[in-house]
């Protein structure tokens, strides 16, 4: 396989970009995050208890500081927010 040079400007590279938002926009945001991890980690047939325990794992580092920040109960009603929206998955 050929290797092929490093570009400075390579338009396939990964960039991150920080959006300021209001308070209420920054926690509407952080809720539909939140949703979209539980929605993927139920369509991947994790538990309700697993989804809490990855929630609490500091290797998941965005799913946990949400559990830092805002706490088990947050947390729980989330997933069952996505279960009862969804009907179960």
């Amino acid at each position: 396989m050929e290797k092929k040079e490093f570009e400075q400007d390579d338009p396939m590279s990964l960039t991150g970009m920080v959006l300021p938002l209001s308070k209420e926009e920054g926690i509407k945001a952080e809720e539909a995050m939140v949703l979209c991890f539980i929605e993927e980690y139920l369509g991947m047939g994790f538990s309700e208890k697993e989804i809490l325990k990855i929630f609490k794992d500091p290797f998941y580092q965005a799913p946990y500081e949400i559990f830092q920040t805002r706490g088990e109960p947050y947390v729980q009603n989330m997933i069952y927010k996505v279960l009862n929206d969804e009907g179960g998955v």
